[in-house]
């Protein structure tokens, strides 16, 4: 039994789903956000997760209004909305789910969610971006984790998850008695070594930008060679960056992180015998990078690619292709994808892998 108060904050694709998997398990979940956020998700009760495994469960969590957001819903809205959560309850262990440009944005909310003994888990893709949090709240105790498969949001309350993987958070006490519990299709693992596990991560998030870029589901971008050959290049320059460091890189692929390229740059025929477990997933998946871009979003592409480029250069390292795939992101995002001609930047990326 899990007594300990569980909040997830940021009840986007990913926080719904975790949040149904801590459902599933048996933990008391409420889901915040904003008001409007709040309210639309009200609207869809109760809220589905499945996986392509066909894994299914449906739930209804208690839905709360950030403390920091409240008052901001639009007037026609507000007698409809009324019986959404709004309170100043504190919670034991909080799941933070937002994009990690928005962190400084959820600091007021997380200060109010906490007591002295509150967890905070920071899921956010990439690196570098919990300084803040630490800079700002430097009393709260903050844990990391990731995400190792994408989620989509296919229809209104459905959460699908497109690939393998599960959550991983670093250990404590209590994150400890949350892995324990029994789950189903996704698992909570806790770790003491998060920070490997993380720059394993970033290893496979690499791809976010380029799937961006290419503009096709992730299965069909694994099925072109020389689109391959351009992710093993931005995945190498990551790993030779790690090694002059002296920085490790978990594993969380069925092979050793080293090796993962090497596959990648296999003829087609090959790849398809060899990396069966890489391209069993949803037809249809994508990366939350493209995703961004489709919606006008602000990308983490400073946390993720731009992130190696400075990493780099603490190792007196370039990394010409990741460089480039930073540069045509922030295109994107400036001009959309009608603005830019991604046809010339794969042209590029490929001259710059050595794919020609």
């Amino acid at each position: 039994m899990f007594d300990y108060k569980v909040a997830v904050l940021g009840p986007g694709s990913t926080g719904c789903f975790l949040a149904g998997i801590l459902d599933s398990a048996g933990c008391n979940v409420t889901l915040i956000g904003r008001e409007e956020r709040c309210f639309c998700l009200q609207q869809r009760l109760p809220l589905t997760i499945d996986s392509f495994t066909g894994y299914q469960h449906s739930f209804t969590p208690k839905l709360m209004v950030s403390p920091a957001n409240q008052g901001t819903l639009k007037p026609d809205h507000e007698s409809k909305h009324k019986v959404v959560e709004r309170s100043n309850e504190v919670f034991d262990l909080i799941f933070v789910m937002v994009k990690a440009h928005q962190l400084k944005d959820v600091i007021p909310a997380l200060a109010q969610l906490s007591h002295l003994k509150t967890e905070i888990v920071l899921m956010q893709n990439g690196i570098g971006s919990d300084a803040i949090i630490r800079d700002k709240l430097p009393g709260l105790v903050l844990l990391k984790g990731i995400t190792q498969f994408n989620v989509v949001n296919h229809k209104d309350g459905i959460y699908h998850k497109a690939t393998e993987g599960d959550f991983w958070i670093e250990s404590s006490q209590m994150t400890s008695e949350l892995s324990a519990l029994k789950y189903q299709d996704t698992k909570l693992v806790s770790v003491d070594d998060i920070e490997s596990i993380i720059n394993g991560k970033l290893l496979l998030n690499l791809n976010n930008a380029l799937n961006a870029i290419v503009d096709i589901p992730i299965k069909q971008q694994l099925q072109q060679r020389r689109l391959r050959k351009i992710l093993a290049a931005v995945m190498e320059e990551w790993l030779l960056i790690c090694r002059k460091n002296n920085v490790s890189v978990g594993q969380l692929t069925s092979v050793s992180p080293s090796i993962v390229p090497k596959i990648l740059r296999l003829p087609n025929f090959l790849f398809n015998l060899v990396a069966q477990k890489m391209i069993a997933i949803d037809p249809s998946a994508r990366s939350s990078m493209w995703d961004d871009i489709e919606s006008n979003r602000k990308t983490e592409v400073e946390y993720i690619n731009h992130a190696v480029v400075k990493l780099g250069e603490k190792a007196k390292l370039t990394a010409p292709v990741n460089s480039y795939i930073v540069d045509c992101i922030h295109q994107l995002e400036q001009k959309g994808r009608n603005g830019v001609d991604t046809s010339t930047m794969l042209k590029q990326l490929a001259t710059l892998s050595g794919t020609n």
